[in-house]
């Protein structure tokens, strides 16, 4: 039997990392591949500028290496009456035309074999069934030479258990048409508050195409310069791309799955202590399917004097023996950018456990506090139930004692009774227990938790 830990992340993470960086490599080719299919044609067109369509749709880059123009454009949403189909960029010149369709979300394409030398309109254009419009427009020139660019530059963050940590993943690319370059490699260092956290370091680009992967960026909201350098035949190096990414502001709060009932969860957050005004939500997802969407109102707790912020919710109708999806996000105002932005910062996974019941009572008799458990379990979900007794004194509960309470096993229903002398007027009764659920054990879940106030 396992044991969960709350920041426990999977031990098997470092293997995987190794697969996931292959896996990643060949998916970032093949997506290259698949979408340097552009067609040639010469297009007469009428072009009705529209700045005040609501599509939204701009380039995320647009860059030209020789005779070749990359681009990729971001497509969010149509605008009202935009015919889909006709969504496309086009790279203009005098000497003609080529354009691409564009599909809803991110689109990756090179124009190949263009005029050398030559400026080029690259547009985003739409129709609404009358005539086409421009969304948005931007001049690239080609050359007759050698270059190199750098694409699809993107952040993953990943997390072991002890720290969260960056990894980076791109393409460079590049064309030699004069046969000048000895070799080609890309140069890295990352910057927090513009000082270097460590040395340059250089990878080898060993195809005209080169997915890269790099791993293990220090997660401090820093900066990443990288650079595409060609080596001369003819001595020295030369400067092909130079590209400046920020990364992902750094999210420090903490979501957790504190209680887990068979037809319920209690899910918290302890909040990132800058982003204290920021709106924190739990969704719950079964597969596919979000079942369940709420925010979590943060606020200060006063423990005896030690103040933090924290806040919780219960996720209710949930059913029993069943695998659900727990995403804990924010919405923010990003100190460094001044944009919005809204991100899951981590998931987790949590199996309900089958049906059971319990309750309990507590009686003042005498000078005695009796304490009377009653467990209907017929899966055993339940084992090692615990009450913790706390006296009240001067602000604060302080520890009294605490005792694991034998149950009846003749029956169905088993009860048990906890007893001791009353530690004043005022007192704190904890009841916990041990839950096996799918066959992991989560020790010591508050199971009720009683304040006797006179």
């Amino acid at each position: 039997m396992k044991v969960a830990e709350k920041d426990t992340i999977s031990g098997r993470l470092k293997k995987r990392r190794a697969s996931m960086t292959d896996r990643r490599k060949k998916q970032i080719v093949q997506n290259w591949l698949s979408s340097f299919v552009v067609t040639a044609v010469v297009v007469v067109a009428v072009t009705v500028s529209n700045t005040s369509t609501k599509t939204d749709a701009t380039f995320t880059q647009l860059d030209s290496i020789g005779t070749e123009i990359i681009y990729e454009v971001s497509l969010l949403e149509l605008g009202d009456n935009v015919d889909p189909e006709s969504l496309k960029v086009v790279a203009e010149s005098q000497l003609g035309s080529k354009e691409s369709k564009l599909s809803t979300g991110v689109n990756q394409g090179v124009f190949s074999s263009l005029s050398p030398n030559t400026e080029y309109t690259v547009s985003i254009v739409g129709s609404k069934g009358f005539g086409n419009f421009t969304i948005e427009s931007r001049k690239v020139r080609t050359s007759d030479g050698s270059g190199g660019t750098l694409l699809n530059l993107s952040f993953r963050e990943m997390s072991d258990q002890h720290m969260k940590y960056l990894d980076l993943s791109g393409t460079s690319k590049y064309i030699d048409n004069k046969n000048e370059y000895s070799s080609v490699y890309l140069e890295y260092q990352y910057f927090v508050d513009g000082v270097a956290t460590g040395s340059i370091e250089t990878l080898n680009v060993t195809s005209p195409t080169y997915p890269f992967y790099i791993e293990g960026l220090p997660y401090e909201n820093g900066t990443i310069v990288i650079s595409l350098f060609a080596t001369l035949k003819t001595g020295g190096n030369i400067l092909l791309k130079q590209s400046t990414l920020s990364s992902p502001f750094l999210i420090n709060a903490s979501g957790y799955i504190d209680t887990i009932e068979p037809y319920s969860l209690i899910v918290s957050i302890y909040p990132d202590q800058t982003l204290l005004d920021a709106t924190y939500f739990a969704i719950i997802k079964q597969g596919e399917t979000e079942i369940y969407r709420s925010n979590i109102t943060i606020l200060l707790i006063d423990n005896g004097g030690y103040q933090y912020y924290y806040g919780s919710q219960t996720i209710p109708s949930l059913l029993p023996e069943t695998t659900y999806e727990v995403n804990f996000g924010i919405s923010f105002t990003n100190p460094y950018t001044g944009l919005s932005e809204t991100r899951v910062f981590q998931t987790d996974e949590v199996t309900t456990p089958p049906y059971y019941s319990f309750s309990a009572t507590i009686q003042e008799v005498d000078t005695n506090v009796l304490v009377t458990l009653t467990l209907y379990d017929p899966s055993n979900v339940l084992s090692n139930l615990k009450v913790t007794l706390f006296n009240y004194n001067e602000g604060s509960y302080i520890y009294v004692t605490e005792s694991i309470v034998a149950l009846s096993s003749e029956e169905d229903i088993k009860t048990g009774i906890f007893e001791h002398f009353l530690p004043g007027s005022q007192y704190r009764i904890v009841i916990t227990g041990d839950k096996n659920i799918d066959g992991t054990l989560y020790p010591s879940q508050n199971l009720q938790t009683v304040e006797i106030i006179p």
